[in-house]
């Protein structure tokens, strides 16, 4: 197997949001878990916003902080107070995924995908078309094909395994029908 040991480690202060450059700015924190000499892989939690939403906020609703955090988290910026664009924006997101992999070690086996509407469209995109690079995916308010630009038979024929998926939805959700939801998820 090859070495997950970052090529390019960088000073860093633990439960400390900074950022990083891959193109786009992208919000981090590591956890006090991370073993600061580089030779343990850890966790990666990639978390895409929702139209509207800024990485920047985000990224402190996605790292809780203290011992119960053992997994990095990645906010991937480039479209803030927006909606990401499922057919031009995974570029992105895997830019960023990359460039966090130089300067830490992050185990490829247990990098997860999340979103939240919008984020969530990118991420299921991300997901079904690249999906031997993800262990899964965590969907908040969104629909596996609906908006993603892809649909389910091409999605699903991309995908090259049957990833993880937590899929949370409101029953009242106006923009994501729970009926549509759950006729997409059955498929």
């Amino acid at each position: 197997a090859a070495s997950t040991v970052p090529t390019d480690p960088i000073q860093f202060t633990k439960d400390t949001v900074f950022t990083l450059d891959s193109g786009t700015t992208n919000w981090v924190v590591v956890p006090d878990a991370y073993d600061s000499s580089h030779q343990t892989p850890i966790s990666l939690f990639v978390w895409l916003h929702g139209c509207g939403g800024e990485s920047s906020g985000d990224i402190y609703n996605v790292s809780p902080g203290g011992a119960g955090q053992i997994w990095i988290s990645l906010t991937v910026g480039g479209r803030e107070d927006d909606c990401w664009d499922p057919n031009s924006d995974s570029p992105l997101v895997l830019a960023a995924i990359a460039d966090i992999k130089t300067h830490f070690n992050i185990d490829p086996k247990r990098v997860v995908l999340g979103g939240y509407s919008s984020g969530g469209d990118l991420g299921y995109r991300l997901a079904f078309y690249n999906a031997l690079d993800f262990a899964g995916m965590l969907a908040e308010n969104t629909s596996p094909f609906r908006d993603t630009g892809s649909s389910a038979a091409q999605s699903i024929a991309a995908a090259g395994w049957k990833f993880h998926v937590a899929h949370l939805a409101h029953l009242e959700d106006d923009t994501y029908p729970i009926a549509g939801v759950r006729d997409e998820l059955a498929q």
